[in-house]
């Protein structure tokens, strides 16, 4: 990601075709345009914060491609509608979002995975912090594993 004032930068270009893109009656949804991709907005993802590229979509395919002409994959894109917003109800131990880190306690591990109403696990780990999550872990929730 760059600046304006860098040359070689493709800020410009992310923000003119972003304009151009949220003014469309083509895209109904939130997107993200950068480095002439054009991402559905809840499945992009910062990898990199030093490079050129730094947003993809790895569990989605690309949406449409900038460059002289748009290209959009209307076939992905989703239909204009009319939202129908809801609230779902929220239980707030229902779901623990652990992060592993070497060192960190077994006992804080077991605690949290011994808590009555939990439902779902997700797990932020770094490098090897994963093995602690085999000796811990119950078969019997959902494990989201994110590395």
């Amino acid at each position: 990601m760059s600046t304006f004032r860098i040359l070689h930068a493709d800020a410009l270009d992310n923000i003119i075709t972003s304009l151009i893109l949220a003014s469309s009656s083509e895209v109904a949804e939130v997107c993200l345009y950068f480095r002439g991709n054009l991402l559905r907005g809840n499945r992009a993802r910062k990898l990199k914060t030093s490079e050129l590229d730094a947003f993809e979509s790895p569990n989605a395919p690309l949406l449409g491609r900038g460059g002289i002409d748009l290209q959009l994959r209307h076939d992905l894109l989703l239909p204009p509608g009319k939202p129908d917003f809801q609230v779902p109800t929220f239980d707030p131990g229902a779901v623990v979002v652990l992060t592993l880190y070497p060192g960190i306690s077994t006992a804080l591990v077991e605690a949290a995975l011994a808590l009555p109403e939990l439902k779902g696990l997700i797990i932020h780990t770094f490098g090897a912090g994963h093995r602690l999550l085999r000796q811990v872990a119950p078969r019997s929730a959902p494990v989201t594993y994110e590395r």
